[in-house]
């Protein structure tokens, strides 16, 4: 960890001791997973796995499977804790005073949300990056404790073309008044990214998805 990281976990720690902060995460929980009920049982995980701006989450959207299963998102989160969090609120850059402490506070609520799905048995969505290698063992094996199959969707996506799509990015983000972000996000991500080979320790199954495309039917 770097001393931004250290600096937001330690941040992350005490605002967790706050009840009003424990009572807003709380109630994050409780809408990110409103309607869970309404998924039939099929214990099938499916982490995605990719760079943001690779497609990840326009292929969920697309495909006819995976559109159907329970998706948990971290953009989702992140924007309900900065609607409720005012210490949250800066340019949602990585450079941003709060970054680190949001990754953190929406790992928290993701990981709660996750557990309370697993044990309900339905079938779901994991739409984040899972950039290393340790962060998707801990999902296997916790999926793994509920019984799950658990796939992973590697959305690969050419260099060029992420830089060109956080280019775009960024300048639409400056039109609507905010700051350059996607570059430096992708070029942070690129340092840690280890990308998924097939290994039993991560999952029962990986399959390679290109932007939009990927088999019909793998559940």
């Amino acid at each position: 960890m770097n001393i931004r990281q250290i600096e937001g976990a330690v941040k992350a720690f005490f605002y967790l001791r706050s009840p009003m902060v424990q009572h807003i995460i709380t109630a994050v929980v409780r809408e990110i997973r409103d309607g869970m009920w309404l998924y039939p049982e099929k214990r099938v995980l499916v982490v995605m796995v990719g760079m943001s701006l690779s497609g990840k989450t326009t292929l969920v959207d697309r495909h006819p499977q995976l559109r159907w299963c329970w998706q948990i998102r971290t953009r989702d989160i992140h924007n309900l804790l900065n609607r409720y969090l005012d210490f949250l609120r800066d340019d949602n850059s990585v450079r941003g005073r709060a970054y680190w402490v949001r990754q953190f506070l929406t790992e928290r609520v993701r990981e709660e949300v996750l557990r309370r799905a697993l044990q309900r048995g339905i079938p779901i969505v994991l739409d984040s990056c899972h950039l290393t290698r340790k962060k998707r063992l801990a999902r296997y094996r916790l999926a793994k404790r509920y019984g799950y199959h658990v796939v992973i969707v590697f959305v690969e996506c050419p260099w060029m073309t992420l830089l060109s799509r956080a280019t775009e990015a960024d300048h639409l983000s400056i039109a609507r008044g905010g700051k350059r972000v996607w570059k430096d996000l992708i070029r942070q991500q690129v340092k840690v990214f280890e990308p998924p080979i097939p290994n039993p320790d991560e999952a029962d199954q990986l399959i390679l998805g290109k932007y939009g495309r990927m088999p019909i039917r793998f559940l």
